[in-house]
């Protein structure tokens, strides 16, 4: 999801967790004793190989993300999880005050990286539950929703997730069907309020271009829509 330039030739660490998993798997047992020897970036990279090749179940995800849910450099993907995925995988704070309710002020005092704001979150195959859309952080500036089986309340977006310059909600055929009320999903969509916007992705949801006029309804530059 990130926008770096990749090499031609795969680094060392990628070959390296390329073998680990073929070879070893990724149950949670497995994930559990390679985390601790991999840097927030490392995990980012298993995070996403196993996206693409063999997409990891609940418990994995969940060591992979460690206590603090702030150990995938500021990235998330989850992918056919066993379990549709629940807000506690985006309320690391809440659970590190009920840890220590005197704060995390003192630096001194305090071990391990520092919270890492996510802001790639990509959802894909999958169900999500409201609760779970409502949970999400205002930091993140690329969304994926690919492929949700069930209708969601996208017009909630714009007040949980301000800062969008990225959405892709591709692949979701009930967005051209009516939802709540008669309304199809991107009706209620109050476009103009996701002032940062760059790029929305719409492939095979069932939606014209001409519906999809209204995003870029009193805006000074145009989205670029991807259908």
């Amino acid at each position: 999801m990130g926008a770096e330039t990749r090499p031609a030739v795969p680094r060392l660490g990628e070959f390296c967790l390329r073998v680990i998993l073929r070879y070893c798997g990724t149950d949670a047992d497995v994930v559990k004793d390679l985390v601790p020897y991999l840097g927030p970036h490392l995990r980012k990279q298993l995070m996403r190989i196993c996206a693409v090749q063999c997409p990891l179940p609940s418990a994995s995800l969940r060591v992979l993300l460690g206590e603090e849910h702030n150990q995938v450099d500021g990235e998330l993907i989850v992918v056919e999880p066993t379990s549709p995925p629940r807000p506690e995988l985006f309320q690391p704070e809440q659970a590190q005050a009920q840890r220590d309710p005197e704060g995390l002020w003192d630096a001194d005092t305090h071990e391990g990286p520092s919270p890492q704001l996510l802001t790639a979150l990509a959802i894909v195959s999958t169900s999500l539950p409201i609760p779970t859309l409502l949970a999400f952080p205002p930091s993140v500036t690329r969304l994926a929703l690919v492929h949700l089986s069930a209708p969601i309340p996208l017009h909630r977006l714009p007040d949980k997730c301000p800062l969008l310059e990225m959405l892709d909600i591709s692949y979701n055929l009930w967005l051209g069907e009516p939802a709540w009320g008669g309304e199809r999903a991107l009706e209620r969509v109050a476009w103009q309020r996701w002032a940062y916007l760059k790029v929305l992705g719409c492939r095979e949801c069932g939606i014209s271009l001409e519906e999809l006029r209204k995003v870029n309804e009193g805006r000074w530059d145009d989205v670029t829509i991807v259908t």
